[in-house]
């Protein structure tokens, strides 16, 4: 019963992650495997199950964002996939704000077993990131 109390405890931290079905116009489908698309930002986070706040091994991010000056380009969209630990590591560019929106990177998820994610990272107008952000998700079983 103590294992099951601090189980319970620990996925009720776990939370949620919101879901922001906003691919926009240039989700393009399946990108290229690649965990870095330039440097300046390490993204990095662990994919948890929203019951039992375990970790996800296997499940696939696929992320894209702007360049520098606001423009999407097929360079800055990646996939790839969490360990075994369900960790998950990114390194690319701080995006330049498009059309008007905060500076945003777009995350679609998935992994058997679970519904799909689809969210985004925004960054504060007043605020430089810093070089590397912690950033987790959770996906709730089907």
């Amino acid at each position: 019963p103590l294992l099951a109390t601090r189980r319970a405890a620990e996925a009720a931290e776990c939370g949620t992650t919101q879901n922001l079905p906003i691919e926009g116009p240039y989700f393009l489908g399946e990108p290229r495997p690649t965990d870095r698309t330039g440097t300046g930002l390490v993204l990095r986070g662990w994919v948890r199950d929203a019951v039992s706040c375990e970790p996800v091994a296997g499940a696939t991010l696929v992320r894209w964002h702007a360049n520098r000056n606001g423009i999407y380009e097929d360079y800055f969209r990646a996939r790839s996939a969490t360990d075994a630990e369900g960790r998950y590591r990114f390194e690319t560019i701080v995006p330049g704000k498009y059309a008007g929106l905060a500076r945003h990177i777009h995350f679609a998820l998935s992994a058997p077993g679970y519904q799909g994610l689809i969210t985004q990272w925004q960054i504060d107008d007043d605020e430089e990131p810093a070089a590397e952000v912690a950033f987790d998700f959770v996906l709730s079983p089907l």
